[in-house]
This record gives structure tokens, sequence and C-alpha cells, in this order.
């Protein structure tokens, strides 16, 4: 039989008033996680009744818009459409139609999937050198009351006639510093914002209809191929490794400028990250042949009372490349 249909992504909407669109998406992905409950019983060979017991959807996605996700969503996520939480909009996923013969179809052809309500929470954010920031999000849906699908699915939906986002913004490595003296010769940076939100449900509910963050534990990896990041001297890593704190510790990701390389350091459009914490040295030395020698510096995170243990600033258009 021939294809009559085919569908990709699109940009991620929070629907307000007015909505909020959402660039950058690189991949976007819904997993339904169905479980369901069957056996054979009475020396039968295969069960007589097979039944859905738990179904918890999630959505996840991944951006290269770093500055305008942080700033809708924040560096934990935010809600989705809390009946207990004023302004909170809520969640669409779009599937994105294909035109037979051309490129992307037009009027109400392409299909939505509304999260009315739960949470969006970060995932992660990688960077290698040379390439783009890739930062990820995962929303959790929950049903308001048990009964009631998490989900709304529209089969015909109409987009915006103007493409809703600019997807001209990237950013990439930048200069690194901990406890004021700066890291050089990096190759990557793998942030893990280690935030677990957990989904709860009760009296054999189908669908979960309470989610929160259980714990967050975040953790930056860096890799660079100084052999001088691991030394007892010039304030880098001893074996003992280095406590630092969000005054002197940043970490930059640089704006790339259209069409040339980078937006000048002394202009706001820069993000930071300011950690506190311990590193210490995963890996001193990790060599192949002729390649260079790879370390990995790995920074465990702390907050206290007064303040998380990563802040983010990207706001209102970033921040300039100064410590």
């Amino acid at each position: 039989m021939a294809i009559t249909t085919l569908h990709s992504l699109f940009a991620v909407e929070l629907v307000g008033g007015p909505s909020t669109w959402l660039g950058g998406i690189m991949t976007d992905s819904m997993p339904m996680a169905s479980e369901t409950v069957g056996e054979g019983t009475s020396g039968s060979l295969w069960p007589h009744i097979v039944s859905l017991a738990s179904q918890a959807p999630t959505r996840s996605w991944a951006t290269k818009a770093l500055a305008s996700h942080f700033n809708a969503l924040g560096g934990l996520g935010d809600h989705i459409g809390h009946t207990l939480v004023a302004a909170n909009p809520r969640l669409r996923l779009w599937q994105y139609k294909h035109q037979p013969g051309g490129s992307r179809a037009a009027g109400n052809s392409h299909k939505s999937i509304l999260i009315s309500q739960g949470m969006v929470v970060v995932g992660g954010l990688t960077v290698e050198h040379q390439g783009d920031a890739i930062l990820t999000y995962t929303a959790i849906p929950v049903s308001a009351n048990g009964l009631a699908s998490p989900l709304t699915i529209t089969p015909s939906a109409s987009l915006p006639g103007v493409f809703p986002v600019t997807d001209d913004k990237r950013w990439t490595l930048g200069p690194v510093y901990i406890a004021g003296v700066r890291f050089d010769h990096l190759r990557g940076v793998d942030i893990s914002f280690g935030v677990t939100a957990v989904a709860e449900g009760a009296d054999s509910d189908i669908w979960p209809t309470f989610v929160s963050i259980r714990s967050v534990n975040p953790v930056i990896t860096l890799r660079g191929i100084d052999v001088g990041w691991f030394s007892d001297a010039g304030g880098k890593i001893p074996a003992l490794g280095r406590a630092f704190d969000a005054a002197d510790t940043h970490i930059f990701l640089r704006k790339r400028l259209q069409g040339v390389s980078y937006v000048p350091d002394a202009t706001a459009e820069h993000i930071r990250l300011e950690a506190t914490g311990i590193a210490i040295m995963d890996v001193v030395h990790d060599a192949n042949e002729n390649v260079p020698t790879e370390l990995t510096l790995r920074m465990t995170l702390r907050g206290d009372a007064a303040a998380a243990p990563l802040k983010i600033t990207s706001t209102p258009g970033g921040v300039p490349i100064t410590v």
C-alpha cells in the first residue's frame, strides 16, 4: 500500500494567552510507558484476561535554543497548567504534516497532543569543542482525576501562518573558571542538572495524578587535554580535590554570530552558569598512541537554604563574558 501521510516535529508550544513558542528543536519524542497484566491460571497455557494496568507517558525534547528555554522554563523546570498554581501554561506537542510532492502541508491538516497538567523538568546540557550546545527537557503529564487521560488528541489542527520562532541562536564552548582559575584546552562540557521528578498515583488509577521534584543533584563534567589540570599548584585540582563557590566559578557558553564567528565577549548575549561544590579529577591520563592525553574533571555541586547549587544567567538577552 502506498504511503499517504507523514509527520515530523515542530516547535514546542506553551499554550497560554498568547502562546509562547520555543524553537531550536532537534528531537521530540513521547513514549507511553504502558504496562499490561495477564497470566494463565488454572493450568491454562495462556491468559484468559489481559488488562491495561498503568500508563505513564512522558515527552522529551532536545533544543539548541538555550536562552529561550531557560527564560521560559527555568533551570529546574516549571508547572504545566496546574489548577493550584496560577499562570502556568499547558504544553502542546505538534506533529507537522508533510505535503506529498512538496514541503509541509497547510491548513488544519496537522495533529496536536495537549498536556493540560503536569510539569516540565530540565535534563542535561552537552557542548563539544566547535559544536553547538544542546539542552534537554522532559515533560511529565498527570491526570486531573486519575480517570481522564492526561493527553488531549486533536487530529486536525492548524499551525500559525507565520513560523513562530526565529531559529538563528546558537551557543558553544566558552571559558571556564573554577575557584577563580581558568581551565583551558577544553574538549567538552556535560551538565546533568540532576532533577528527579516522580509522578504518583493511587487507588489503582491508570494514570498518575501528582508530580513533584524529589531531589536535585547536579553534576558537571569537563573534558580537556591540559595535563596541568591535575596539580598541587596554581589553583588547579590536587588529588584531594578543590572546593569552589559561585562567586568565582563560572561556565560560559559563547553565542555564535550570524555569518562570522562569535558575538564579542563584551556584548550581553552569552550564557553564564555559576556553581558551588567540589571539583575532583576522575581521569588524569587517558591516551591512545599519538592521540593527545585527555583528562576528566567532575564537579559535584551543593546548595544551601539561600542559594541553589547551580545558577543560570541568560536574561534578558544574556551576559557579557567577564570575570
